[in-house]
């Protein structure tokens, strides 16, 4: 079961609050937030090693695909500073 808590944050978070938790996604990896922080950006990687980028609201942990994988984990994910473009290294 993957999980995503918050433990450092803005003022109106509690530390170690879950945000996020998955039967479908084992392997959940931050890597980012929107501009306004009110949602995370994750590399979410299910058991059969399918993956997605989404964004996961920090406030009621809505759940929104970004980008579907074909195969395998990038190497690397980045945000614009904007939070409008996703940088990743597609698996070879």
């Amino acid at each position: 079961m993957g999980e995503i808590r918050i433990s450092k944050l803005p003022s109106d978070y509690k530390p170690g609050e879950l945000v996020f938790r998955s039967q479908e996604f084992v392997v959940p990896v931050p890597f980012g937030w929107t501009r306004d922080a009110r949602a995370i950006f994750a590399l979410m990687t299910r058991k059969d090693e399918t993956s997605v980028i989404a964004t996961i609201s920090a406030v009621d942990g809505a759940f929104r695909v970004v980008k579907r994988l074909e195969r395998g984990r990038p190497g690397g994910l980045s945000v614009s500073p904007e939070g409008r473009f996703i940088a990743y290294d597609p698996p070879v």
